[in-house]
């Protein structure tokens, strides 16, 4: 997983070692590299310079990468097992979606709050993986059939 901040300032990659590694983006110089005593899932940057979020088992983090530090976590009350993540700066939320069709979201403004896996009821069996992305309408969740017919699904929050 490969993302760049929103100055592109800083490019953060997700290293098969399980390491997050931030690039200066003007330069190429590495500028910080972090280990996690779990496995790093999934990244995402927000709309900060310097501003990204990770996700391993337990939840996710807020990293500042201009000052190469923790920021703040997200906690989930069971495991969430996060494959995708993405920032809403519209909804000031932060959004997963694990392998069993869940999601899970944070407000930014709230980040002690547990959040848990909570079943998408807008998506039907035997689609596949879905794919939360952002549109011009708000986030959408796009799951595709056996068939290849990609289908849209608005994203709400609770």
């Amino acid at each position: 997983t490969i993302a760049v901040d929103s100055t592109g300032e800083f490019i953060t990659a997700k290293t098969a070692q399980g390491k997050l590694t931030v690039w200066e983006m003007a330069t190429g110089v590495p500028v910080s590299s972090v280990p996690f005593a779990e496995p790093l899932r999934v990244l995402t940057t927000g709309a900060e310079a310097g501003q990204v979020f990770t996700a391993g088992n337990s939840g996710a983090v807020e990293w500042n990468m201009r000052e190469r530090q923790e920021k703040r976590r997200f906690a989930c009350r069971t495991s969430c097992e996060l494959e995708q993540l993405l920032y809403l700066e519209q909804d000031r939320l932060l959004v997963g979606l694990n392998n069993a069709n869940e999601s899970v979201q944070w407000s930014i403004d709230k980040p002690r709050k547990q959040a848990r896996p909570v079943p998408n009821p807008t998506l039907v069996s035997g689609e596949g993986a879905p794919q939360l992305v952002r549109s011009p309408v708000g986030p959408l969740l796009l799951t595709a059939t056996k068939e290849g017919v990609v289908k849209l699904h608005r994203w709400a929050a609770d």
